[in-house]
């Protein structure tokens, strides 16, 4: 694992938010696509649960993965769909966060991305 400031890098976690095509996809196209930016991530997915809201209402979804998750929210009547991204070991969220971008290419983005890591001066405490 890698280390910065004393702590210990645990994975990353990409947050997406686009204006476009993304915020329109239905459970069909919206399960391949983040599919498919697991895969270009380096990811393996494991297993996936969705739910649309009704006819022009949006949609959300968690694509389970061995290395953590991917998530989406839609909002079509806002032309918004909000992701997360997160991962562990050698995967790269930020790929699968560009895959998603490249969909729509005349889309609007914003994307933050985040090291999760535990502080090396804490303690770990074991459950019983």
């Amino acid at each position: 694992m890698m280390f910065e400031n004393n702590k210990k890098l645990i994975g990353k976690h990409v947050i997406l938010e686009c204006a476009g095509a993304q915020a329109h996809l239905g459970i069909v196209k919206m399960k391949a696509l983040i599919n498919e930016a697991a895969i270009k991530a380096g990811a393996t997915p494991i297993t996936n649960k969705f739910h649309h809201f009704g006819e022009g209402m949006g949609v959300t979804g968690v694509l389970v993965l061995a290395e953590s998750h991917i998530t989406v929210h839609t909002w079509p009547e806002n032309n918004y769909a909000a992701f997360d991204f997160f991962m562990c070991g050698v995967c790269d969220p930020e790929l699968a966060a560009q895959f998603v971008m490249d969909h729509d290419k005349d889309g609007e983005y914003s994307m933050i991305s985040i090291d999760r890591q535990r502080p090396m001066n804490i303690e770990s405490k074991l459950i019983a």
